[in-house]
């Protein structure tokens, strides 16, 4: 796997980024030189701070940052300095595209639709069952620690240059340990690789969907109107997601 430098004390022109190196050259330099694609498996190290850590690479425009397999708790999960590196990534948080046989996932599948009848009013859960997530148009991927699940989402594709976000849920064990937002930035960057214009989502109002509506809008999700075929109630939001 190809070694990249991660160099936090050094920053791009524009000062969003800390610097990946590679050879001592800025990683963008050398991009076409080694072949790298959007989401390739890169591990990154950095003398000083003593860490070595496997991550994907994920390209924002003219820079190269990266996506942690195994970073935590980071709102957007690039270099960018307005968020500060977490030591979290020692937690080892693996993503997948899980094909739904594992009984671990499917487990966590039906605490998700469970999750959602019991803080929905009757009709008015649009959560997939096992069978829509085995639709043709929708990956599904899972995070895990070690042999434990530890969250699921799913990225449903509109055929239309659009994108939904579903089944999004983060296991009982592995609250407030980075999941959803791991998972998150692994699905934004997903729709942005399939060349996705817009990334969109439906969900309920109520305690019980704060969190996650607090978590979506950190992202850069804002409300909007309703898409595909939802209509509009007292109870559902529509969030989106330009990319």
């Amino acid at each position: 796997m190809l070694k990249v430098y991660c160099d936090f004390n050094d920053v791009t022109d524009d000062n969003r980024y800390w610097g990946l190196r590679y050879r001592g050259r800025p990683l963008e330099a050398s991009v076409a030189d080694l072949g790298l694609k959007n989401l390739d498996r890169v591990t990154l190290f950095d003398d000083a701070y003593q860490f070595e850590v496997d991550a994907e690479l994920f390209f924002d425009q003219t820079h190269a940052c990266f996506l942690g397999s195994q970073l935590c708790a980071r709102p957007d999960w690039s270099t960018r300095r307005d968020t500060p590196f977490s030591n979290d990534w020692r937690y080892d948080l693996q993503v997948r595209v899980d094909d739904l046989s594992s009984n671990q996932t499917r487990a966590l599948l039906a605490l998700h639709l469970a999750g959602m009848h019991a803080n929905s009013p009757p009709d008015h859960v649009r959560a997939l069952d096992l069978t829509g997530l085995q639709a043709t148009n929708v990956t599904v991927v899972t995070a895990w620690r070690g042999d434990n699940i530890a969250g699921i989402g799913a990225l449903k594709d509109h055929g239309d240059g659009t994108g939904e976000l579903k089944s999004m849920r983060t296991h009982p064990d592995h609250l407030r340990t980075g999941v959803a937002a791991h998972l998150l930035a692994y699905i934004v960057a997903d729709a942005r690789v399939r060349g996705y214009r817009r990334l969109s989502l439906e969900t309920g109002s109520g305690p019980a969907f704060d969190p996650a509506l607090m978590l979506y809008r950190r992202r850069g999700f804002t409300d909007g109107e309703a898409f595909s075929d939802y209509e509009r109630s007292a109870f559902n939001q529509f969030l989106h997601l330009d990319l």
